[in-house]
């Protein structure tokens, strides 16, 4: 492949493509800000999928920087060229000397030098960073399985149902959970200095069998094998009671 063309420096080289995949993260959140209906944003599954070619893409230079750690020529005589040059009385050879006691080493045809710099080794080690946070972050969220529901004081219910989430994310990867435990909510523990954003008292029953009674305070988690179980809120709702009045009522006239 030829360093000096435009699609080797755009796939590796050039600082721009990156922009491009900034436009999916931007447009979703302005879809989220001001409740726009936006194109390539209508669901998270945009975004998932542009961090998950952003990844493929950054590995591309990772892999290319590392390759360049170990050549002498890293960079070639197309990148960085000069708009302006300057002509000088000394030789070509005692150019060549006292650049070589600098540090500078040539090409095979004696017309190119380059001088170690730690620039490159920066540059390779900052798409390698990019590439563990966002390769990272996308497989989590492509096995990710997070739900939230509405629960009271009273029966138990089954976490392992997909039903009883009012509102679930989950990821291509994701599979459904086995192992969840039953929650019971024994008893609401309302805003006080102890526990200020409210809290409640939970039993928890294993697929064994097995209760395990806790105090769940917001924002602090219960660690369920794999999973996180918190209480997000707390959430008042008020109850309108309707009767029928069956007492005799009186008329004006004295009627009853």
């Amino acid at each position: 492949m030829k360093t000096d063309s435009k699609f080797f420096r755009f796939t590796f080289t050039s600082p721009w493509p990156l922009l491009v995949f900034l436009i999916i993260p931007f447009l979703f959140i302005l879809s989220i800000r001001f409740h726009l209906q936006l194109p390539l944003v209508g669901s998270t599954s945009s975004v998932l999928y542009n961090n998950a070619f952003l990844s493929l893409f950054v590995a591309l230079r990772v892999i290319y920087y590392l390759r360049g750690l170990t050549r002498t020529i890293r960079y070639g005589a197309d990148r960085g060229i000069p708009k302006a040059s300057t002509e000088t009385a000394r030789s070509v050879s005692e150019i060549k000397s006292r650049l070589t006691e600098s540090g500078f080493q040539f090409d095979n045809a004696g017309s190119y030098a380059e001088k170690r710099d730690l620039g490159y080794l920066g540059t390779a080690l900052l798409y390698a960073g990019l590439l563990i946070v966002f390769s990272t972050g996308t497989l989590d969220n492509m096995r990710q399985f997070s739900g939230t529901f509405l629960h009271g004081v009273g029966m138990a219910l089954d976490l392992n149902t997909n039903d009883r989430y009012r509102a679930l994310a989950t990821g291509p990867f994701t599979t459904a959970p086995t192992t969840l435990p039953k929650m019971k909510i024994m008893s609401h523990l309302l805003p006080d200095a102890t526990y200020p954003l409210g809290a409640a008292e939970v039993v928890f029953i294993n697929p064994t069998g097995k209760e395990h009674r806790v105090i769940l305070k917001a924002p602090d988690p219960y660690r369920a094998g794999n999973f996180d179980i918190y209480m997000a809120r707390m959430l008042y709702e008020p109850t309108i009671s309707v009767s029928i009045d069956e007492q005799p009522r009186c008329t004006m006239a004295g009627s009853c």
